[in-house]
């Protein structure tokens, strides 16, 4: 598995977490994204003990002239550790679901590309692409 955390700070021996977003809200998409970076963290050894989205203030900043305090910090660690089952699951089917070596029998829609597209997407269009011209 593979995450990549913007920022880690050890202090006083705790490690604080930061995910770097250039936007003025906390979706529920950051706060899966950062569940699953402490999923990952957690499993090798680097748990942190706070986790925090670094965000803008407000909308109408010029992202090339930001200073400090236009930026927002939101601790995120409780709404991450309570995840913690769910994207263990989610992990586990994931890789069951790559081992089989088959692909999965589900119809195309918005999952395929909400919150963002996702890798197999154009294996898949063409998946369906090549089954709809030999049942032609």
């Amino acid at each position: 598995m593979l995450s990549i955390l913007d920022i880690l700070v050890k202090k006083n021996n705790l490690l604080f977490a930061y995910e770097v977003k250039s936007s003025v809200i906390v979706s529920s998409t950051y706060i899966y994204d950062a569940a699953f970076q402490y999923y990952v963290m957690t499993l090798a050894g680097f748990q942190p003990d706070k986790f925090f989205i670094v965000h803008l203030k407000n909308t109408s900043l010029d992202i090339n002239n930001i200073s400090f305090d236009e930026i927002a910090f939101t601790e995120i660690t409780k709404q991450v550790i309570d995840l913690q089952d769910f994207i263990k699951n989610k992990v586990e089917k994931m890789i069951t679901m790559l081992q089989t070596n088959i692909c999965p029998n589900i119809e195309q829609g918005n999952h395929c590309t909400i919150p963002y597209q996702c890798d197999f997407y154009t294996i898949c269009n063409k998946l369906l692409k090549d089954n709809a011209s030999t049942n032609s």
